[in-house]
């Protein structure tokens, strides 16, 4: 998700997310997003962190930014994972994996549309609560 404007940009996979996953999107976001500088802000997993993204990272011209540690406040797709899973998934049941997909797939293009704009505004902002040390 874009951090200002809060366009989506989404690939789908129904299987585990792995170091391969995470080099696919970094070679769809260069597609998506040619000639613009990209900083792709991740959290501290494991198949985020290895040679394989690192390598594909140089390749496509992408920065990668690593949250600290134990701050999932900082990281907004965390945000966005929450308000989708109140809207779709909390209390409806989905008869097959395809449906449950579907209803994602159209969730993510209704935010693309503006379908969520003031909520995703609020729920999205770059309002941090900075805490002194002691």
């Amino acid at each position: 998700m874009h951090a200002t404007t809060h366009e989506l940009y989404s690939i789908s996979t129904t299987d585990y997310i792995k170091a391969t996953t995470v080099v696919e999107l970094i070679g769809f976001l260069r597609e998506e997003l040619p000639g613009r500088s990209i900083y792709l802000v991740l959290d501290n997993a494991r198949y985020q962190r290895c040679k394989l993204v690192a390598k594909a990272a140089r390749k496509y011209r992408v920065h990668l930014v690593f949250l600290p540690p134990y701050s999932p406040n900082l990281n907004l797709i965390e945000r966005f994972w929450k308000y989708l899973k109140k809207k779709v998934l909390a209390g409806f049941h989905y008869p097959t994996k395809e449906s449950f997909v579907e209803a994602i797939d159209n969730f993510i293009d209704e935010v693309n549309e503006g379908l969520h704009e003031n909520e995703i505004d609020e729920l999205m902002n770059l309002k941090f609560q900075l805490l002194e040390a002691a």
